[in-house]
């Protein structure tokens, strides 16, 4: 399979492209439920600002809200949610959290 390198332009177009794609076709697609296109764009930034963080649903439903004028509930947050993950559009990922009070995990670890 020949591979192509993309420069920068092509690159974040096909990834506009692709994010146009989820929020307006496929994540209504996924389970045949309705969703709001904005809604979902909205969403995804916030998962985006709140990556490597353990963020509950309520963090995430906080963050819609500051953005958004129409009141929004956990559960409607939830099933988003879950559309994007059944799309592997978002992934839940663990927090890095090192212990920083002690300096040794970090400059022991693998090279």
């Amino acid at each position: 399979m020949k591979q192509y390198k993309l420069t920068g332009w092509t690159a974040l177009r096909r990834a506009f492209a692709y994010l146009d794609a989820v929020v307006k076709r496929d994540i209504s697609r996924v389970d045949g439920v309705e969703r709001n296109e904005s809604r979902a764009r909205r969403l995804m930034r916030s998962c985006a600002r709140l990556q490597a963080t353990q963020s509950a649903v309520s963090v995430i439903k906080a963050d819609l809200v500051a953005n958004e004028a129409a009141p929004i509930s956990v559960d409607t947050v939830s099933s988003y949610i879950n559309a994007l993950k059944r799309l592997f559009a978002i992934e839940d990922t663990s927090a890095w959290r090192p212990n920083l009070r002690c300096k040794t995990p970090i400059r022991t670890g693998d090279i």
